[in-house]
């Protein structure tokens, strides 16, 4: 029960945790917004698409790894992904979905340099040697630049309230190679993922799992790592950046353990009535695990 109610948190997190452009919108209501911005033929011709595109079938993605240093200030992003893989036949190369506005630097096999090419938002990447069926395969591609943003606002340098900077993304369906290297196909899970996010002290940077480390760093930055171990489909692996205030209940799963709840949220739509929905969310886990177990 412990490991299912945990997953089920990673679920919701994007709903609980999402930064819009309205901060008093929830996430549901943005999607709404978004999607009737979206004419008929556009979403028709993006179904027709994508429903042909698999990404590259030849590997499986298990596992992300995110290390990202953004700027506000500059709309800037560098990051470290790595990206572990297994061949789902013979293969000596393979690619990965990444916008073209995104510079990469290198892509490295352990301590090895790799041979790639970028074109038509595709990293194409040459392995030192030929890999077989079902080997896995890890790789780290360094890249940087301004993410692109398309669909609901797959990466967005926004603000808030008063001016208060915010970074968010909305990924689903297809808007994650704006902002970081992947396998842009949503039935390839990957098994687990771990975001770190750095950024000036001023922000608290939530993304999906449990923040296992917060580390104030020299440069007046703070790296929140966090963990995610349960599957995850690639367009749901999200960040929101902001100065959050986070408010913590606690869902009692047994008489004598419980799980924190934590929500993060704008200063300015910190409530009473905020605080009043938010304490909700404990018996939302209970009635759900009831009903579904």
């Amino acid at each position: 029960m412990k490991h299912i109610l945990k997953s089920l948190i990673v679920s919701l997190l994007p709903i609980l945790i999402f930064a819009q452009e309205d901060g008093a919108t929830n996430c549901a209501e943005s999607k709404q917004v978004a999607f009737a911005r979206m004419s008929k033929a556009n979403v028709e011709r993006i179904s027709k698409t994508r429903i042909a595109y698999p990404g590259d079938d030849k590997i499986d993605v298990t596992y992300y790894k995110l290390n990202l240093n953004i700027s506000h200030t500059q709309q800037y992003l560098r990051g470290e992904a790595t990206v572990t893989l297994k061949a789902k036949t013979a293969i000596s190369s393979f690619f990965l979905d990444l916008r073209n506005i995104l510079k990469v630097d290198s892509v490295k096999l352990a301590t090895k340099k790799l041979t790639f090419v970028q074109d038509a938002n595709k990293l194409s990447i040459t392995l030192d040697k030929q890999y077989v069926d079902n080997q896995a395969i890890s790789v780290i591609v360094y890249y940087q630049g301004k993410p692109a943003t398309s669909g609901f606002g797959s990466f967005s340098f926004s603000t808030h309230g008063n001016g208060q900077p915010v970074v968010w993304s909305l990924s689903e369906p297809y808007g994650a190679p704006d902002w970081f290297p992947c396998k842009d196909t949503p039935s390839d899970k990957a098994d687990s993922s771990d975001v770190w996010i750095t950024m000036p002290s001023a922000f608290v940077s939530v993304s999906n799992g449990i923040l296992t480390q917060v580390i104030d760093n020299k440069d007046n930055t703070k790296t929140y790592q966090w963990k995610n171990r349960y599957p995850i489909a690639h367009y749901l692996i999200s960040i929101a950046c902001s100065n959050y205030v986070e408010y913590k209940n606690y869902f009692k799963y047994t008489a004598s353990d419980s799980m924190v709840v934590p929500h993060y949220i704008y200063p300015e739509t910190f409530t009473s009535g905020t605080k009043n929905q938010l304490d909700q969310t404990p018996f939302m886990l209970k009635l759900f695990s009831e009903k579904f177990g």
